[in-house]
């Protein structure tokens, strides 16, 4: 009965001080406490509840509980619950921030008044080399060398004699071809993905035989159809002035699911005229590039 009355006695005397200290030495208390807890071998525990009894409490901020749904500590922030598991100010919106161009420093102030000042010299990248193209490989920023997206095949050897109907110009396997994008024969180059191309030919035509005045004709295709705005014309007047050329370009919009196979040729005629026609070499070229 005399030891009840002691801790009562302790506890009163306590409270009217505004301190209560609980535990081990409950005589020793830090004069800035309100309220002590010490042990060795006790835990304190929070009150314990489920999501919907939490959700349930709106108390002071700060007030903590700790979720045996989510097993983890909440704390209110006088709005709503928040995890101490698994938010903290890393999730906090940025309500303002500041340049310094002297110090060359990025300060980002936090919805809750923090801030964060960050060097930008953190963030510099080499510079890439001529051509290079910065882009992301994975989670890195890097350059790579930028190789462009172009088939070309060019008239090397052996002249192609052009008939009086329409064929298919031979332009050889020469030239730079980006296979990722194209495919090419000796007179067709093959898109094989989507996307806008620009399509460039120069055939040049020559008397092979004959020194009759003569027209000659050109068109693209694509797939065996004509590609419509592609057409060009030649004229070979004499022996002395029978070479001629044709130039045209065309952009196209490719379309589908990958892979592709849209077949580009140049297509060539005799028109008009007696002399017989024949491709010039190293004049006569066939160019796609991707956009």
């Amino acid at each position: 009965m005399k030891r009840n009355l002691l801790i009562l006695t302790l506890i009163c005397t306590s409270a009217m001080m505004g301190q209560i200290k609980i535990g081990d030495n409950p005589q020793t208390i830090d004069p800035n406490s309100i309220l002590e807890l010490e042990g060795t071998d006790r835990a304190f525990v929070l009150t314990r509840v489920t999501t919907v009894q939490m959700n349930d409490i709106l108390p002071l901020r700060g007030a903590m509980v700790y979720n045996i749904d989510e097993k983890c500590v909440f704390q209110f922030d006088g709005t709503r619950w928040r995890s101490l598991c698994t938010e903290n100010t890393d999730n906090q919106e940025i309500s303002d921030f500041t340049f310094d161009p002297i110090k060359n420093e990025l300060t980002i102030t936090l919805e809750d008044g923090g801030t964060k000042t960050v060097s930008i010299d953190e963030f510099k990248i080499k510079a890439g080399g001529d051509g290079d193209i910065l882009t992301t490989v994975g989670t890195d920023v890097t350059w790579i060398k930028h190789t462009g997206a172009v088939a070309e095949s060019f008239l090397a050897s052996i002249p192609q004699v052009i008939g009086k109907t329409f064929t298919d110009v031979k332009f050889g396997d020469n030239g730079v071809v980006d296979t990722s994008n194209f495919t090419t024969t000796n007179t067709t180059i093959t898109i094989k993905t989507p996307g806008i191309y620009k399509i460039t030919y120069r055939v040049s035509l020559e008397f092979k035989s004959g020194n009759n005045r003569s027209e000659s004709e050109f068109q693209l295709t694509q797939n065996g159809n004509i590609i419509p705005g592609s057409t060009a014309f030649g004229k070979h007047r004499n022996s002395r002035n029978n070479k001629d050329t044709a130039t045209a370009t065309r952009v196209i919009e490719v379309s589908g699911s990958t892979p592709l196979s849209v077949e580009i040729a140049v297509q060539a005629k005799h028109s008009s005229g007696s002399a017989v026609l024949q491709t010039v070499v190293n004049a006569t070229t066939f160019l796609i590039e991707k956009q």
